[in-house]
C-alpha cells in the first residue's frame, strides 16, 4: 500500500482476512475492493482530477485500517502480550471509554465528599480504586482502534476537568501516542495536534514528543492524510514549536 502497489495490497489484505474467517472483515474487503474498481476508472482518465486524489487517499486509507484490524484479529486469540491480553479482558468486561471515565468522576465525586465530611476511613480505598481506573483508561486507550467523534469528546471533557491531575493527563498523552504507534487514527492525531497549540506548558510538551515520535514513524503513509498535514503544516509557524524542536 506504501508504494501504491494497491492490487498486490488487496490480494495480500484478503489471504490475511480469510485466515481470520472473519465475517465483517471480509464484508468490509468486499467494499473496498469494489472502489477499487472506481479507482482504476479514475485512474484510466489520465488527467489530474482533484476527486481522483481525493478517492486515492481514502482509499489508501480505508486499505490501511481494515489491514490493521484483520492483524489484530489474527493475533487476538493467542498472543499472550499485554497489549492482546488487555484487548480480551476489554471485550470480556465490555469496558468502554465512556464507562471508564464515568467510573473515573463518580471516584472524584466520592473523594470530594468524603474531604468535606472529614471521613479519611476511605480515602486510601478510592486512591486505589483511581488508580486501577486510570491504569485501565491507559490500557483502552493504548489498544483503541480508530476514535469515533463521541469518544474524542469524552476525552477532550476529561482534559477539560479542572480536578482531573496534570499527572494523569500525561499518562493518557502517553497512552495515545503509544496507540498512534501502532496505527496512524488520524482523530488521535488531531487530538494531539489541538492539545499541543491550546494546552498548559506540560503537556505541551508531552504531546510534542508525541507528535514528533509519530510524524517519524508513519512518514512514508502521513501523506494520504492530506488535512492533517496541513495542519502539521500550520504549526511550523507556531513560535512554541520553532522552540521546542531547536531544543529538540
Amino acid at each position: 500500500l506504501e508504494q501504491d502497489e494497491l492490487y498486490q495490497g488487496l490480494h495480500k489484505l484478503k489471504v490475511l482476512i480469510d485466515l481470520n474467517s472473519n465475517f465483517d472483515l471480509n464484508e468490509d474487503w468486499m467494499q473496498i475492493n469494489q472502489s477499487y474498481g472506481t479507482l482504476l476508472s479514475y485512474m484510466s482518465q489520465g488527467i489530474a482530477d482533484e476527486q481522483r486524489e481525493i478517492f486515492h487517499h481514502q482509499f489508501i486509507r480505508n486499505c490501511y485500517s481494515l489491514s490493521f484490524r484483520a492483524i489484530r484479529a489474527s493475533q487476538l486469540k493467542n498472543d499472550t502480550s499485554l497489549y492482546y491480553s488487555f484487548l480480551r479482558k476489554a471485550e470480556h468486561e465490555n469496558l468502554s471509554i465512556e464507562s471508564l471515565i464515568r467510573k473515573l468522576k463518580d471516584n472524584k465525586q466520592q473523594e470530594f465528599f468524603l474531604s468535606v465530611t472529614g471521613d479519611k476511613s476511605q480515602t486510601v480505598k478510592l486512591q486505589n480504586e483511581h488508580e486501577s481506573l486510570m491504569n485501565d483508561l491507559f490500557l483502552f486507550v493504548w489498544t483503541s482502534e480508530e476514535w469515533s467523534e463521541n469518544e474524542v469528546q469524552l476525552i477532550d471533557s476529561l482534559f477539560r476537568e479542572k480536578e482531573f491531575p496534570d499527572e494523569d493527563k500525561l499518562l493518557l498523552i502517553s497512552a495515545i501516542t503509544l496507540s498512534l504507534f501502532v496505527f496512524l487514527d488520524a482523530r488521535k492525531l488531531q487530538f494531539i495536534i489541538n492539545l499541543y497549540q491550546s494546552g498548559t506548558v506540560k503537556t505541551r510538551i508531552r504531546t510534542f514528543f508525541g507528535l514528533i515520535f509519530t510524524l517519524v514513524f508513519h512518514q512514508r503513509i502521513l501523506h494520504h492524510f492530506p488535512l492533517l498535514m496541513s495542519e502539521i503544516l500550520s504549526i511550523q509557524q507556531n513560535p512554541h514549536f520553532v522552540k521546542d524542536l531547536t531544543e529538540l
